[in-house]
């Protein structure tokens, strides 16, 4: 049990602060051109690119399993009426990165997974497709992966029936946009 909270606590931020002392003050931050990459924008018909660093932690299968690494995505919004959807995909990923959702459902996903923009604004990776815990069977895997556009900050979750089969979290920045089609090809693992 104290290995598995152990790597659970790996992907809960949390600031220790001695009592009577000041919270710290922000700090501006010197990746300014980063952070302003950071912001994801979809446009419709059109495919951004995103790279992530990512923790995950599988609580699966026995003892829970933390892997960490880069993963590329290529989001596609096809629409705009009225939720926004489109197609998401793994572009790469580390083959250490075993925990990552790009590792997990590079083949469920190898010719696209579903993508929604609900009005909230957060992108919503999906896959195999949208459902809910209480529709999917025993055996079946469901992966949420939600996708702050202003910040680039990435939260999933895998079920696998009722059950959490694995956690991630990590931030994503955006490359580029190109026109539909022109980021092609089968997803290949980063060597």
């Amino acid at each position: 049990m104290r290995a598995l909270l152990a790597s659970l606590a790996c992907l809960i931020p949390v600031a220790v602060q001695a009592e009577g002392e000041p919270a710290p003050s922000p700090q501006p931050s010197p990746q300014g051109e980063r952070e302003n990459r950071a912001a994801i924008t979809l446009e419709a018909g059109k495919s951004a690119l995103i790279t992530c660093d990512t923790k995950a932690v599988v609580v699966a299968e026995g003892a829970p399993a933390a892997t960490k690494g880069p993963l590329k995505l290529r989001l596609e919004l096809a629409g705009s009426e009225p939720v926004p959807q489109g197609r998401w995909s793994i572009a790469s990923v580390g083959d250490a990165h075993t925990g990552s959702l790009a590792f997990t459902q590079r083949k469920t996903c190898e010719a696209g997974c579903p993508l929604t923009l609900p009005a909230g604004g957060d992108i919503q990776l999906w896959a195999p497709k949208p459902s809910s815990i209480d529709q999917i069977g025993d055996s079946d895997v469901l992966l949420l992966a939600i996708i702050k556009p202003a910040t680039g900050v990435l939260r999933a979750s895998t079920f696998r029936g009722k059950a959490i089969e694995a956690l991630e979290e990590g931030k994503c920045v955006s490359h580029e946009d190109h026109a539909p089609g022109a980021v092609s090809g089968p997803a290949a693992p980063d060597k």
